[in-house]
């Protein structure tokens, strides 16, 4: 049977979404498995692709969100009860409460992306990595600001990856990740092999034009050597023996300035 005909359940996307966004976190420190990041949206992604009621793929968004945001900002949790004196069920409500309003953006995403073209439809995923973009900047102004976690985030240690976002940003960073995430769901969906060989293509281009950039001469003349220091300081130290904190600070600037 071919597995584009394959009936839709309706806890099918859902659960799809709870499992791309437990994935996706992985790829995030302190894990830091970059090579989940266009991979990991895939279930979630697949699933969209076939649904067809607008309210659950609201749901599977929120459920997304909730499971990505749950997992990666645990130190929520860690904050409220050490630093704040609340007791730990009060960290958990914190971190819940934190994650279901970031979560709101992806409900937005799989809202869209299924409102905005019907099931199966190539319209439909290329309106997910552009949905992604655009509430990935959202998230970084509204309400005050949450740019925690942006997908180019977690390529930090990748720079070639990195590149293009000369020409479109960090947005447009995960927006170039979604595109292969898509292309992924397409060929799995459809077991088609051409969507993977424009993914293919895609990642190809994109490592071309990052380690172009990386290989030509600086165009910054003078260069300029930037010491970032980490004290790495307890809180609660902070208040205690401040002129031993100074002290610690000090030092770390006489080290860097002699490199």
């Amino acid at each position: 049977m071919n597995a584009s005909k394959v009936p839709h359940r309706g806890w099918f996307s859902p659960a799809a979404a709870v499992l791309s966004g437990l994935l996706l976190a992985l790829a995030f420190p302190p894990f830091e498995w970059a090579i989940l990041l266009p991979l990991a949206p895939v279930p979630w992604i697949a699933a969209l692709w076939r649904e067809t009621s607008r309210f659950r793929a609201l749901v599977s968004g929120f459920l997304f969100g909730l499971a990505f945001w749950c997992a990666s900002i645990p130190w929520i949790a860690y904050v409220v009860t050490h630093y704040g004196g609340q007791k730990g069920v009060m960290g958990l409500v914190c971190l819940f409460l934190l994650a279901a309003i970031l979560a709101e953006w992806p409900a937005l995403v799989g809202w869209a992306a299924v409102a905005c073209a019907p099931p199966r439809s190539a319209w439909r995923l290329a309106a997910v990595p552009v949905l992604w973009m655009a509430t990935e900047h959202a998230r970084s102004f509204v309400y005050g600001g949450f740019p925690w976690n942006l997908t180019a985030t977690a390529l930090y240690r990748h720079p070639v990856w990195l590149q293009s976002a000369s020409l479109w940003g960090a947005y447009g960073v995960g927006g170039a990740a979604l595109v292969v995430s898509c292309l992924v769901a397409a060929s799995a969906v459809g077991r088609r092999l051409a969507p993977l060989a424009a993914a293919a293509l895609w990642v190809l281009a994109l490592g071309a034009l990052g380690a172009a950039r990386l290989s030509g001469p600086s165009k910054l003349s003078p260069e300029i050597s930037v010491a970032l220091l980490q004290p790495n300081l307890h809180e609660e130290d902070r208040a205690a023996d401040a002129a031993r904190n100074y002290g610690v600070v000090l030092g770390q600037a006489r080290q860097a300035a002699l490199r």
